[in-house]
């Protein structure tokens, strides 16, 4: 029983790793070639493998163009509240969650045009349904999104590693503090 585990364990780490190779866009040679046709076959797969590599990575920089001209739309603030409550710290992934986040609350502070009464309607109307519990667990999801959104604002990435670049190139403007904390006042009046 024990030995058929392994082989199946075995035999899917291969396919994985051939997998992974195929999907980076490399090739896997064979080493070992039995006669001449298998050498023409093995030609044509790898020069068919190398046309579809290329014509992947030409999808995917048009992709890339197409996404880094787009202006990425404002959510509403009760959607920013919705996924700062839902937002689940130390869970793999979190700390890019947490620089998604940061990027969504900067972006609507930049670019909301609602009022001042508006942010504090919502904020409130959000927030009377919470119980204690939600509350503070919300109150320590704000205050690490708030760290990264500050750390972002300032432009002081260095901390944040690899996490940010996923992200950030939705949002490659330059961002006012002030309002970011004009916004998070609001918001944080009603925890």
């Amino acid at each position: 029983m024990k030995r058929n585990f392994l082989k199946i364990v075995s035999a899917l780490s291969v396919f994985l790793l051939i997998t992974a190779f195929a999907a980076c866009g490399k090739t896997i040679e064979k080493t070992e070639i039995v006669d001449d046709s298998s050498t023409t076959n093995s030609q044509t797969e790898a020069s068919d493998t190398e046309a579809l590599s290329q014509s992947q990575t030409s999808e995917t920089s048009k992709t890339s163009a197409q996404t880094s001209t787009t202006k990425v739309e404002t959510d509403s603030l009760e959607t920013i509240l919705n996924k700062i409550k839902d937002y689940p710290i130390g869970t793999a992934g979190s700390s890019y969650k947490c620089v998604d986040l940061a990027l969504r609350l900067i972006n609507y502070t930049e670019n909301t045009t609602d009022s001042q009464s508006d942010i504090e309607k919502a904020a409130k109307n959000f927030f009377v349904d919470l119980s204690g519990a939600e509350k503070e667990s919300f109150k320590e999801n704000l205050e690490e999104i708030d760290y990264t959104a500050k750390l972002l604002i300032k432009r002081d990435t260095s901390s944040l590693g690899d996490k940010i670049y996923a992200s950030k190139e939705k949002y490659a403007e330059s961002y006012s503090l002030d309002k970011y904390e004009n916004v998070f006042e609001i918001i944080s009046q009603y925890i």
